[in-house]
């Protein structure tokens, strides 16, 4: 096993531990955790409900990346990967990634059964389990592979860091917004991006994709024809 595949299962380990730390806590409702949820909660519904502009914006942020938008252009960014760029095994990864978190959040919710926040003035109705949410966990699993994927082709540094940058603040973003419209507990989200970051290294390391070649996502050309060696000097090819 290389070095590369090793710290990634590393990280894989130590966030695995972290998660399941925390749904045995949310879980067994630890007191102080169950406080800091719930002041969190009731202080954002109080500063969110007061403005009409700021539910709206929410909304829009909530409904218009919800797990479907990532699913679909996940699925369509494979498609191109396999059969314009050529590269299955990336497809493959992105596809059993994006996927795979969907299964596993899906499952958690289900064994650990939360309920949703129950905050002064609702204001958005939110189906199932609490813990974790799918929307952070859909969120940083989408805009993580797009910095692995993209970033890897890039040359320079600082447009990795742009690039990285704005991928955070999307993944964070979304996340925010299920806090601000009370769908979530702030540890529902730590959880999401904790169970996240798990499945992402796991596959990383399984697809062992650093190892694989960066190139061009546009279609493959044909191998260029040989250069003749015997064209008279000054000719023209045409």
């Amino acid at each position: 096993m290389g070095v590369h595949r090793r710290r990634l299962l590393l990280g894989a380990a130590a966030s695995a531990a972290a998660f399941t730390v925390l749904a045995v806590l949310v879980a067994t409702q630890w007191t102080p955790l169950r406080r800091l949820d719930v002041s969190v909660a009731n202080s954002l519904n109080a500063w969110v409900a007061a403005s009409t502009a700021l539910t709206t914006f929410w909304k829009v942020v909530t409904y218009g990346l919800e797990p479907l938008t990532f699913e679909v252009v996940a699925v369509v960014a494979a498609v191109l990967l396999w059969w314009r760029a050529g590269r299955r095994k990336l497809a493959v990864f992105v596809v059993v990634t994006i996927f795979g978190v969907l299964g596993l959040y899906d499952l958690v919710k289900v064994l650990v059964g939360r309920a949703r926040p129950v905050v002064p003035v609702p204001l958005i109705v939110a189906h199932g389990a609490s813990f974790p949410s799918g929307h952070a966990a859909m969120s940083f699993t989408g805009m993580a592979l797009l910095v692995l994927l993209v970033g890897r082709r890039l040359h320079s540094t600082a447009a990795v860091a742009a690039l990285a940058f704005g991928a955070a603040l999307v993944a964070a973003t979304v996340a925010f917004s299920r806090l601000a419209l009370g769908a979530h507990f702030l540890s529902d989200v730590i959880g999401s991006w904790l169970l996240a970051a798990t499945w992402l290294l796991c596959m990383w390391a399984a697809f062992d994709i650093g190892a694989e070649r960066a190139g061009p996502l546009s279609p493959r050309s044909s191998p260029a024809a040989p250069r003749a060696l015997d064209q008279p000097r000054g000719g023209s090819s045409a």
